[in-house]
């Protein structure tokens, strides 16, 4: 027996089937806040299996990240891409067979549920990702504070201290919240750039079903002091499109990016920020950002 779940993410629909066997109280727990009853027009369904041997994904081409979880990289006799989830570098424990808007991921039987929670986050985030990238749509790495309505997104290397400025903003700028803190998503909506929470917020459980308009998109760099510059589009963009979720061996998905990059700098101010970690480093940023 199969159960559905709907979720709606910065308004786009998408949908989920799994067996009732690996249901749970705690499955997909940070999903709950966009849970909807109907999903007319999902931008994806995916079909989790649970199978005593995982399918052949392809030849390997690339296993990412430096810790766990490792996302693993297959090429598949078409051309195609199929991808794969583990806590271990050995081999991965479950498969994401890649088609469009239609996927099916299939868990090896016997993983810790922690593991195949994380597969159907993970495979959900990227399917997210790809399929709504032609949707003036960008899923970003960045950490988002929200002051008097308004959505500050800062953007930085790993280690660079996103989550500790929007920490610094938090402790010490009056009526701060923070709106995610590790996969926001930026929606351009009529001209004008919107920034979304997610159920994708990293180690910070903050998954919050809210929206603002974006008044500003800062990047941080470590430094010896704490310095503030507004960029020009053409650094802005190139500030900007490293945080980006990106997917450029599809042509029409590059091309697709490009063009949202084009209009969210078009319509926010973007900044490059030199601080340290210290209060004077988030009023900074703030004074300079914030409405005239």
């Amino acid at each position: 027996m199969l159960k559905t779940r709907k979720y709606c993410v910065a308004g786009h629909e998408f949908v989920v089937n799994f067996p009732e066997r690996i249901d749970s109280a705690k499955l997909l727990d940070s999903y709950e806040p966009f849970r909807v009853e109907d999903a007319e027009s999902p931008v994806f369904v995916l079909d989790v299996n649970v199978v005593g041997e995982l399918p052949n994904p392809g030849n390997l081409v690339q296993m990412c990240n430096d810790e766990a979880p490792y996302i693993w990289i297959f090429r598949r006799e078409d051309k195609g891409l199929n991808f794969g989830f583990s806590f271990k570098t050995d081999a991965p424990t479950t498969i994401l067979e890649f088609h469009e808007n239609q996927a099916v991921l299939y868990i090896r039987e016997g993983i810790r549920f922690s593991e195949a929670d994380n597969s159907i986050g993970n495979a959900m985030m990227l399917l997210y990702a790809y399929n709504t990238g032609t949707k003036d749509t960008l899923m970003i790495h960045a950490s988002v504070s929200v002051k008097d309505g308004l959505g500050y997104v800062f953007l930085g290397k790993s280690g660079t201290g996103k989550s500790t400025h929007s920490r610094l903003w938090k402790e010490n700028i009056p009526d701060v919240e923070l709106l995610n803190d590790d996969n926001p998503v930026l929606r351009v909506i009529d001209g004008k750039t919107w920034v979304f929470g997610t159920p994708w917020s990293g180690k910070t459980p903050c998954y919050k079903n809210k929206k603002c308009p974006v008044q500003a998109i800062v990047r941080l760099e470590q430094y010896p002091e704490n310095i503030i510059a507004k960029l020009n589009p053409i650094s802005a963009y190139a500030a900007l499109m490293p945080s980006c979720s990106s997917m450029k061996w599809n042509r029409t998905w590059a091309d697709a990016e490009h063009a949202t990059l084009e209009k969210v700098i078009m319509s926010v101010d973007c900044w490059h920020l030199k601080c340290l970690p210290d209060t004077a480093a988030a009023y900074t940023s703030y004074n300079a950002c914030k409405p005239e």
